[in-house]
């Protein structure tokens, strides 16, 4: 396995790799487009078993941050494979396999996957005689700091490869291809948040004597004699999975909200891959993007209250710290210290934690699996030459 180590960053990362793109073309213009949504699943996993799989792995992940230079927010990282006969440009040495970039974060890691629809790995989409293509992209995240994602991808023309030779003479344009969603094309699971809320206490004591060497007032209560002590504000013990149900139809409760693919054709270009070497190559050139799959950072009152309401389940003894507790109920009150450890545990006894109101920064990071199904569709034109045309598909991965 080969392994590049990205150093010092903290929000902002890109990575970018490429899956090389085969279609065949046996008799022009007798193969249209084929219809791109509503497969039943069977169907689409069938299509995804004809793949030709080697193996795509991009992954983020947390490393002791270490800073060296000044400018160190974003750097690129190109991984390329070796697939069907295509080698694509690398920036780093790397192998046919798994490419693993592992990425300094100040939490938790994030990790990308281009799988075929039963989950493996996935370097290359071979159409053959096929012209229409599902593939999955999954984002899982692990108690990852509060950053969103999004992968997009590019596209080059194809070219004829004839034996190995790529004649750039005879193509098909880059906008004949395109992304389409499939019938489901979002889906979401194990989500869950960290988080450290503040909380407020009320001890309610009906031994009249802590009453009486603490200086409270008593009252009656539920026909009891007793005092209060109230402390607010204090600060809970970090909740790591607070769990957050998953309503498909519904996720606007979901600390990062994901986005299913873009549909849309590729209408410029890239010249990464093959495309490196097309003598019509421009000396500038702006591809056109197609997201593959994003998740942005929210934190509404949606979000902040389905959290509050998984943390007022939570016992107290979760929720905050005896220690805690104390120190907050002796800065409440005078004579604290005169009380006997008996006494103490007695006042803890009938203390009861609640849950303030969330505010975003009390959210600390999320989990999460994230997962986008598009297809990449090819319109072959009736003028195209027949023929083996080879392609790549850019795929880059910004975190920010």
């Amino acid at each position: 396995m080969s392994r590049v180590v990205v150093e010092a960053i903290t929000r902002e990362m890109t990575f970018e790799g490429h899956l090389p793109v085969s279609v065949e073309v046996t008799e022009p213009g007798t193969i249209g487009k084929l219809p791109t949504t509503g497969f039943p699943i069977g169907d689409l996993v069938a299509v995804a078993v004809g793949l030709v799989v080697f193996g795509f792995l991009l992954a983020a992940v947390a490393r002791p941050l270490k800073k060296k230079g000044t400018n160190m927010s974003k750097r690129r990282v190109l991984c390329g494979v070796a697939a069907l006969g295509l080698l694509a440009a690398i920036a780093a040495p790397a192998r046919a396999g798994e490419v693993v970039v592992a990425v300094d974060n100040p939490g938790g890691s994030r990790t990308l996957y281009v799988e075929d629809l039963a989950g493996n790995e996935l370097t290359g989409l071979n159409f053959g005689t096929t012209r229409s293509l599902p593939f999955r992209v999954r984002v899982v995240d692990t108690t990852m700091d509060r950053s969103g994602f999004s992968v997009s991808a590019t596209m080059t023309n194809l070219y004829v490869d004839d034996s190995g030779t790529i004649d750039y003479a005879k193509k098909i344009d880059s906008a004949k291809l395109s992304i389409s969603n499939t019938a489901d094309p979002l889906n979401v699971l194990e989500v869950s948040a960290s988080v450290r809320p503040a909380v407020d206490t009320v001890s309610t004591i009906s031994d009249l004597l802590i009453c009486q060497t603490l200086g409270l007032v008593t009252s009656i209560v539920n026909g009891s004699q007793v005092c209060q002590i109230s402390a607010t504000g204090l600060v809970g013990n970090v909740q790591s999975a607070v769990p957050v149900t998953v309503t498909l139809s519904d996720l606007t409760n979901l600390p990062l909200l994901p986005q299913a693919a873009e549909a849309g054709a590729f209408t410029d270009p890239d010249y990464a891959g093959v495309g490196a070497n097309d003598p019509d190559k421009p000396s500038s050139f702006t591809p056109t993007p197609r997201r593959m799959l994003a998740g942005s950072v929210v934190s509404t009152d949606a979000v902040l209250s389905a959290l509050k309401g998984a943390l007022d389940t939570d016992p107290r003894s979760e929720l905050i710290s005896d220690t805690t507790i104390i120190n907050g109920l002796s800065a409440a009150v005078a004579n604290w210290e005169l009380l006997t450890t008996a006494q103490v545990t007695t006042v803890l006894a009938g203390t009861v934690a609640t849950v303030e109101n969330l505010v975003p920064e009390q959210v600390r990071a999320q989990t999460g699996t994230y997962l986008s199904f598009p297809a990449l569709n090819v319109d072959v034109p009736t003028t195209a030459a027949k023929g083996n045309y080879k392609g790549t598909l850019v795929v880059t991965a910004l975190q920010s």
